[in-house]
């Protein structure tokens, strides 16, 4: 059994949020005896088959780290202040924490000030750390997408200001109202409207270049 202690929003044993991507191997071979690369790889991400560890990095250092349950039940525990808080049931966690800490987002669970997201419902389970401002960004991020989906064509754009309740800044010909959000996962928000400043479109664009255009209401 490996054993983990958690510092919240700092780091999760050895690995110490901000790192860089070839420290967080160096530790998985001079720890854990891991002479192979992570089993999937992409630029963002590593896959350790074991321990059964995921890690997500922004600009080459270390963002988060996610301990997944495998099917040999060879299990990490992690601790937090000498309590365990993996692998837990959801109640345990719950009566630990208080449900009010956590906002529920699809039966996944994020607590914003420890930086923890709990998924039970995955298969297979796991519970991500991260560094601090993550799970708040997440969060607010997913609220913000929401509140796209209330705006209605034609809206009045005094009204699309007040609904999305955020800063903005207006382009140069007046057309277009332009929001940006998030820094670990940065995107643009474009809100067009026509000559009698009522809504037309809305569109989002990711930090990778990507974009879609939001369904208004009719």
């Amino acid at each position: 059994m490996i054993k983990f202690e958690f510092i919240p929003n700092a780091s999760i044993g050895s690995f110490v949020f901000g790192m860089r991507r070839e420290e967080v191997w160096k530790i998985m071979k001079t720890e854990f005896g891991s002479e192979r690369d992570p089993i999937a790889s992409d630029g963002d991400s590593d896959s350790f088959l074991y321990p059964n560890l995921d890690f997500e990095y922004f600009n080459n250092k270390l963002i988060s780290v996610a301990v997944v349950d495998d099917i040999n039940k060879r299990y990490c525990e992690v601790y937090l202040r000498k309590e365990k808080i993996w692998p837990r049931t959801e109640r345990k966690i719950m009566s630990m924490f208080g449900r009010d800490s956590f906002t529920d987002i699809c039966s996944t669970y994020y607590h914003t000030e420890l930086s923890m997201v709990f998924s039970w419902d995955d298969n297979p389970k796991s519970l991500l750390l991260a560094q601090k401002g993550y799970c708040t960004e997440y969060v607010e991020s997913f609220q913000f997408y929401e509140l796209l989906h209330v705006l209605k064509k034609g809206c009045d754009r005094q009204e699309v200001r007040k609904i999305l309740q955020k800063p903005y800044h207006v382009s140069a010909d007046g057309r277009t109202d332009c929001y940006h959000y998030g820094f670990l996962s940065p995107k643009d928000v474009t809100v067009l409207f026509d000559d009698d400043d009522r809504l037309l479109n809305v569109n989002l664009k990711f930090y990778d270049g990507t974009d879609i255009d939001i369904g208004l209401k009719h």
